[in-house]
């Protein structure tokens, strides 16, 4: 009862954390936003059939890129401030087991990509005429497990560094590629075969592609299970690291 409590307390922490965050907000919430309409004014989103339209290929990919720079810049940069300001050291000397830190910060994760998911959605539905074809069930599904994905994605980026400079040089250095290889604003058909193979199992690519497939033509878990299976060992494979190589403090 009182690591519940301790957790809950912490899961809070880590929500107060982002709302006094106005820069979280901002890309959380309104960036999107503010993208999807500059994007309606490039591009004629009325042009073709429903699942066919340029917004039925852009709204799924923006969420699964949101999801993914909240939980890079967001989670890691989190992790990064407190291991240089000693809060890392100070969990240690509490009775609270470590795994609950950790813990509460993908839990609070969560509970940020379900603003993004109704905001970014909800906005390209009443705005924007998207028509949601596939099983909400299934797509917060995809959402959740690349959260987790991305989540343990910046903890083993986050897992040593102190400076933030530092960390905010590489998130980007790694956020380009991902991004362009992606999928996110545009298909990768004629890219060269082998940067397709590239793309196809890039840890980016399995989140955009599953949560498009299921929202903008109706796919079902067995379509979308051969890149549920990547997600999953990406997940394992990014916790593993971030157990082997996250320090709790700085020893210089």
């Amino acid at each position: 009862m009182k690591m519940m409590k301790m957790f809950y307390l912490l899961v809070l922490c880590r929500l107060r954390e982002f709302r006094r965050e106005p820069s979280a907000i901002f890309f959380v919430v309104f960036f999107p936003l503010v993208l999807m309409t500059v994007i309606y004014f490039i591009f004629d989103f009325s042009a073709g059939d429903k699942g066919d339209r340029v917004i039925d290929f852009i709204v799924p990919g923006l969420l699964a890129f949101s999801i993914f720079t909240t939980c890079l810049f967001g989670l890691g940069m989190t992790f990064v401030t407190h291991r240089r300001e000693q809060l890392l050291k100070r969990y240690l000397m509490t009775p609270m087991p470590t795994f609950v830190y950790i813990l509460s910060h993908l839990v609070g994760r969560q509970l940020i990509m379900l603003v993004e998911m109704v905001v970014i959605m909800g906005c390209a539905m009443v705005l924007f005429d998207f028509s949601f074809k596939g099983s909400i069930w299934l797509f917060l599904v995809l959402c959740s497990l690349g959260t987790a994905m991305m989540s343990f994605f910046a903890l083993v980026l986050a897992s040593r560094t102190i400076q933030t400079s530092f960390y905010n040089g590489l998130a980007n250095l790694i956020l380009l590629p991902l991004m362009l290889l992606g999928e996110v604003w545009r298909p990768l058909e004629n890219l060269p075969y082998w940067l397709q193979m590239v793309s196809e199992y890039s840890p980016l690519t399995p989140l955009v592609t599953s949560v498009r497939d299921v929202a903008s033509s109706g796919a079902t878990v067995t379509d979308v299970l051969p890149r549920i299976v990547i997600m999953a060992v990406y997940t394992v494979v990014f916790a593993l690291l971030g157990h082997r190589l996250f320090v709790w403090y700085s020893h210089k």
